[in-house]
């Protein structure tokens, strides 16, 4: 088939339009709302096209008077067109054919009876195609651009841009450099090799040495990086703008230095002219001063996902592969849970889509399902988490009913959204997270493992703060988790990133294991745990391969509060120097004991006790909207190292029942355990790597033996695994963890954790 267009293809395409337009919209009878929306985006494509048709015609004309120097009727331009715009014709001929399949919907007395058939069966496929159109219009910009005759709109930014391109392309032609006031400076070394890694890995399928297919491909994803970038933040109005924009802007500066670097781009002639103008706008970027720039320290601390460049499920079969928004942004839907009605009777279903590697996008799509009286309706509302404020209107001290309300709310605006979520968790036991908790740990990337209200707390001060009053307390522990795609229907597995591929035979995992054996690092089986896949990423490039340990967050103690009068978050990141101490006043019957106190001690349950930090947030009662819990979300919010740090020598917590007591001294010690045995094997496979970047010859022989056939590679591995363990290793050993006990917990042996 073939992708593009010629003139025959613009007016082919403009007659399918203008007949879609008058014979299954013009003359429908009082049609669905969103039968009209469907017809509103073919009219807008039938004006796109007529527009694209004249500046088509317009070049033509330039050419022949020798004003333009390329030929659009060139073959190598057209096939330039092609690429960048798509096959709107066959978009177009599917439009018809669904139209012509569903003819009933125009007419008003079939509306009712074919509602629910149009939204369960007929739905998705118009809004993949209404996707379809906006792609096409939105790649037409580009081959417009130098043509378009509609000048005055948007004038000054049209003006500036022409400006810095008629200074770029004059400082070209005299001193072969870009415009002094366009020069950005280069990208630092450590960021560029993370980069050419990332350049390296997942590539595309069709990416091959030629050199047409890898522009046009670097192309895209130039393009979907800048548009991801610090370009979507423009003063106040649009939030706060992260350090993963700006981090995307240098890797749109990347690509546009990559894709300049191909031999072909000079002789194609829309491909060269829209990576000059996206060059342009990078480097104008690069110029605002109302962008915040982050220092290289920071940007080198992000994971390598952070600078993925590629696609990684593309691999993957068409359905495990992720949704699209309508500017092509891959998503990924990570929750679906049920809601209360917001007016009338139509159930509702909330998802959350996650756009795939960036983990503070998000897209909620609130489904009103289709009833007999009434049809389905899709509200989609995107939120970036450190934009947008989470309120927790279900945690509010002065409720006297128990809620399940969240609002999302616009951090510059009042624009909110409100969420009622059907499934109430209660006091049940054992306790399991609802769908408002679901909803949360979507969000904040914190999985809720215990929830208690009807508690008292205290500080070591009672000046420090109190609030001995149980219905305005409710107590959290977070575990850091961040959600996986959802399994779709008929999928025997959910849709995960596969790991990236090694060239070499043998796994730097496999490495690990055998080093850690050899040096004397033996993890116990308990601590062998699936965790390490979560610390570890690696990345390879060529013969060459990495491995990186990321920093793993801390589980959190977290209280919602009234303090002084006001609504307080209490945060508290928990290490495994955080011990439970029992002073009651219950010494004949401990399992009866309904208090415990939060305790720091450095050097074991039996050392001295220490002052322990933690960060507090208040509002006032009348401020509720400024009540933001997404502070606390991960990835880590600009603003979280600006909230208000304090210390305390104990936390002290009261329950309304021992039985509650020992839920949370359960769910605390796991979380502690946990964190203790990731941080032991962390630093295990950290000294691991250096042990075997200390013996790269070794390491290479085992390589070699895994080359083998399976049973003379066991034997040859085994064979110099016995060798290796005789030599003394310089590798430094980590002291072991002690893990909390549970045998000084006050309850009895059966409810021992």
């Amino acid at each position: 088939m073939s992708f593009g267009y010629s003139l025959s293809d613009v007016v082919k395409g403009v007659e399918i339009a203008i007949r879609i337009k008058q014979i299954w919209f013009e003359k429908a009878n009082r049609p669905h709302a969103l039968y009209r929306e469907f017809g509103e985006d073919v009219s807008h494509l039938a004006g796109r096209l007529a527009k694209l048709d004249g500046a088509y015609q317009e070049g033509c004309d330039l050419s022949l008077r020798g004003l333009l120097p390329f030929n659009p009727r060139d073959k190598s331009i057209d096939r330039d067109r092609r690429a960048l715009v798509g096959n709107f014709v066959a978009t177009l001929e599917d439009c018809e054919t669904l139209l012509k399949e569903n003819s009933a919907m125009a007419r008003q007395n079939m509306a009712v009876l074919k509602a629910p058939y149009w939204h369960i069966a007929v739905m998705p496929k118009v809004t993949a195609l209404r996707d379809r159109i906006k792609f096409h219009m939105i790649k037409m910009d580009f081959i417009m651009q130098s043509l378009r005759d509609d000048r005055l709109q948007e004038i000054s930014e049209r003006v500036e841009l022409g400006n810095a391109l008629s200074a770029d392309l004059w400082a070209r032609q005299i001193h072969g450099t870009p415009a002094e006031q366009l020069v950005t400076p280069p990208i630092p070394p450590p960021l560029y090799s993370k980069f050419a890694i990332a350049l390296e890995t997942n590539k595309p399928s069709s990416w091959s040495g030629h050199s047409d297919r890898k522009a046009e491909l670097l192309f895209d994803s130039l393009h979907r990086w800048f548009l991801s970038s610090t370009v979507t933040y423009h003063g106040p109005s649009f939030g706060i703008q992260t350090i993963q924009q700006y981090l995307n802007l240098i890797k749109a500066q990347f690509l546009l230095e990559q894709i300049q670097q191909e031999h072909g781009l000079p002789h194609r002639y829309y491909l060269a002219h829209a990576v000059r103008v996206l060059e342009v706008k990078i480097r104008q970027e690069f110029r605002r001063k109302d962008i915040e720039k982050y220092p290289i320290e920071a940007l080198d601390k992000l994971g390598p996902e952070q600078f993925q460049i590629w696609d990684a499920t593309e691999h993957l079969s068409p359905s495990k592969r992720p949704g699209y928004d309508d500017v092509g942004v891959p998503l990924d839907e990570i929750l679906l849970v049920h809601l209360v009605p917001d007016s009338g009777n139509n159930p509702q279903d909330l998802a959350v889509m996650r756009q795939v590697n960036q983990d503070t996008e998000f897209r909620l799509i609130r489904r009103r399902l289709a009833t007999p009286t009434s049809i389905a309706e899709n509200d989609r509302d995107p939120v970036n988490i450190h934009h947008y404020r989470f309120i927790p209107w279900f945690a509010l001290p002065t409720n006297a009913n128990p809620s399940t309300k969240v609002e999302i709310r616009n951090s510059a605006s009042s624009a909110s959204l409100f969420y009622t979520f059907s499934d109430a968790t209660g006091e049940s036991q054992p306790w399991r997270p609802g769908d408002l908790e679901k909803f949360q740990h979507a969000l904040l990337g914190y999985r809720v493992v215990c929830n208690k209200t009807s508690f008292r707390w205290q500080f070591h001060k009672t000046k420090a703060g109190e609030n001995r009053k149980p219905s305005q307390n409710r107590i959290q522990l977070w575990l850091p988790h961040r959600l996986s795609p959802r399994r779709r229907e008929n999928d025997g597995d959910s849709i995960t990133t596969l790991p990236t591929q090694s060239s070499r035979s043998l796994s730097m995992s496999t490495v690990a294991t055998t080093v850690q054996s050899c040096s004397g690092l033996q993890l116990e089986k308990s601590q062998r745990s699936n965790t390490t896949g979560s610390i570890i990423l690696e990345t390879v490039s060529g013969d060459q391969g990495g491995v990186n340990i990321n920093p793993i967050p801390s589980p959190v103690l977290f209280i919602f509060t009234l303090l002084n009068d006001r609504y307080t978050f209490l945060h508290f990141e928990l290490q495994p120097q955080h011990h439970l101490s029992y002073q009651c006043e219950c010494p004949t019957k401990p399992h009866t004991c309904k208090t415990v106190a939060i305790q720091f001690r450095p050097d074991g349950p039996e050392g001295k006790q220490s002052e322990f930090s933690y960060r507090t947030f208040s509002v006032d009662t009348e401020k509720v909207a400024e009540w933001d819990l997404a502070l606390f979300a991960q990835p880590q919010h600009p603003k979280f190292t600006k909230l208000k740090m304090q210390k305390t020598r104990y936390l002290e917590l009261g329950f309304a029942s021992s039985d509650d007591r020992i839920d949370f001294a359960k769910q605390f010690l796991k979380l502690i355990n946990k964190y203790a045995k990731e941080l032991e094997e962390i630093e295990n496979l950290k000294n691991a790597r250096q042990w075997a970047s200390d013996r790269p010859d070794q390491v290479k022989a085992l390589e070699k033996a895994a080359q083998r056939p399976a049973s003379v590679s066991s034997m040859a591995i085994r064979g110099l695994s016995k060798r290796l363990s005789r030599t003394q290793s310089t590798a430094p050993r980590l002291g072991p963890i002690t893990l909390q006990s549970a045998i000084s917990l006050p309850f009895p042996k059966e409810s021992s954790p």
